[in-house]
């Protein structure tokens, strides 16, 4: 059936055997998708889309509607797997269209073709960073790709550089104990980094000779173990604080006739790194921050002394899971403006900042950590900048500040929101993947640059990719769209949802990672970035 209605000239069967043979990876349509991808006569692919007025002609630069076909028969040939790697390799190498490069690129990386990789790597040193960012992030799914990964990084082929701590976690789920990753993670030092590892026992915790009397912050990256409660905690002295995490939210729990002085809103996600920031003022009221953002500010004011506080401590008594890095106590109240500069910012090898009385990055001082708290090394640190990249980013936040305070045109800035709408609603159009930006003028030009800069620290976190790891061996990441007893569904940009069964998930989690990509201006001309911000702008 899928096969006749890719054969069909009406445009609505064409889209729905398109959506059918990616949805279902159906390989017995392989053969049509094929063609349609070979096809160079778009004017017959262009009668498959309804044509709308004022249309570029077919075959000029600029056109995008004519290769609506080209571009989904080449989705649904990266969901297949295929092996037709010569010509999605002809296709990234020699098409005028971008649009149809990277996705070609994307089934070129997805293909179970033996050829691939060697295919992939000759176009190698002339992919973009994004592109190339793209082209790891489906390698690195598949036992074969991941190999040809680790060969190519070993070779020189790809820089070490090009690698990341999630990509190193994507190696490492897909090869497990493999020779050859080993060796390479030997040599990739700079990726694993210490932290403070909590065992959830009563001695998890250590002591910091700290005492709390006025205003105080606290701020600390953690890492929580499934099953979070209240014997998972930042801090605490017996009979005066215990900030814990019953039911997985923040809770600024005090002695006396107090109790709750302030709870999160937000829930913390397990095995997802998160900054969490407390302050008390003068008259004792607290603030909770998530990943630099104010979370809560109605407080009861619980303004006495806390004596010897201790870290990863709670009153529960079975003890923290999980870990910690970068844990800061300050004797004075910060902005939220410093918080947010800062969360993942290190003072390592720095002078410390006024106020900062007690800190520990991941190698510590810890303090006196306690028998069931100990620093381990991990490739899953928190996303903390090292200097070079805080200034680069500093730079990129500069750049890009000018560009969006420009006078721009609003109507060339909502076409290139084309992009935006494959995953936000933006006034009633485009899709449902994350956050609706109807109302994005309302962030102000500073949120919005964090948001399209910064999206894996600026994430909301129903917006974290959710990974899939397949029985097969196989990884699939993408928006966790929904699940039952039976099935999960996760949701990616530009195809159907793809229903994964119980009985072939070995694990499934989320990831620090936001379903935005990273790059998205570098990837644009000057003049196109202001004119998307002077329409984002209006937006209010």
């Amino acid at each position: 059936a899928a096969t006749a209605l890719l054969a069909s000239p009406d445009p609505a069967s064409l889209d729905l055997g398109l959506k059918l043979a990616a949805g279902f990876h159906l390989t017995a349509t392989e053969p049509a998708l094929i063609a349609l991808a070979r096809s160079t006569d778009f004017q017959s692919v262009r009668t498959a889309v309804v044509p709308t007025a004022g249309d570029t002609p077919v075959g000029t630069t600029g056109d995008r509607t004519g290769f609506k076909p080209v571009l989904q028969a080449l989705r649904a040939l990266a969901e297949l797997g295929s092996g037709n790697a010569d010509l999605f390799a002809k296709l990234a190498r020699e098409s005028k269209d971008p649009l149809v490069r990277d996705e070609a690129l994307s089934a070129l990386a997805s293909s179970k073709s033996e050829q691939a990789g060697k295919l992939l790597l000759a176009l190698w040193p002339e992919l973009s960073p994004a592109q190339r960012r793209g082209a790891l992030d489906r390698l690195t799914t598949t036992k074969p790709g991941a190999q040809t990964v680790v060969a190519a990084v070993r070779a020189g082929t790809i820089a070490k550089t090009d690698l990341d701590g999630p990509t190193l976690d994507k190696l490492q789920t897909v090869l497990g104990a493999d020779a050859a990753l080993a060796a390479l993670m030997q040599e990739l030092g700079a990726l694993f980094r210490p932290v403070l590892a909590l065992n959830g026992t009563p001695e998890a915790w250590g002591e910091t000779g700290v005492t709390l009397d006025g205003p105080f912050t606290v701020e600390t990256w953690v890492r929580l173990d499934p099953g979070i409660d209240n014997n998972d905690g930042l801090l605490g002295a017996p009979g005066t604080l215990d900030i814990n995490f019953y039911a997985s939210a923040v809770h600024v729990f005090v002695g006396g006739t107090i109790h709750d002085a302030i709870v999160a809103k937000k829930p913390v996600v397990p095995n997802i790194w998160t900054h969490i920031a407390v302050t008390r003022d003068e008259k004792g009221l607290c603030k909770i921050y998530q990943d630099g953002e104010l979370d809560n500010d109605q407080s009861k004011p619980a303004p006495h002394k806390m004596e010897n506080v201790r870290l990863g401590w709670t009153g529960a008594g079975k003890g923290t899971a999980g870990a910690l890095s970068e844990f800061r106590l300050w004797n004075r109240v910060r902005t939220a403006q410093e918080i947010r500069n800062d969360f993942d910012r290190s003072y390592e090898a720095q002078p410390k900042p006024a106020g900062l009385v007690f800190y520990a990055p991941g190698a510590g001082p810890w303090g006196k950590p306690h028998a069931g708290a100990t620093i381990a090394k991990t490739s899953d640190f928190p996303p903390i900048l090292t200097d070079d990249e805080a200034v680069a980013l500093d730079a990129k936040f500069a750049k890009y500040r000018a560009l969006a305070s420009k006078e721009g045109n609003p109507a060339k800035g909502k076409e290139t929101t084309a992009l935006c709408r494959a995953c936000h609603l933006i006034q009633g159009e485009g899709g449902n993947l994350a956050p609706n930006l109807s109302g994005a003028g309302a962030m102000g030009v500073e949120g919005l640059l964090r948001n399209i800069i910064t999206p894996n620290a600026a994430m909301e976190n129903g917006y974290r990719l959710y990974r899939v790891e397949l029985k097969s061996g196989d990884l699939v990441e993408g928006f966790l769209a929904s699940e039952d007893a039976q099935a999960t569904v996760l949701r990616l940009p530009g195809a159907p949802d793809r229903r994964i069964e119980k009985r072939d998930i070995r694990t499934a989690k989320f990831l620090r990672r936001s379903i935005m990509p990273e790059g998205l201006l570098d990837t644009m001309a000057p003049e196109q970035v202001t004119d998307l911000f002077a329409y984002l702008k209006t937006l209010k």
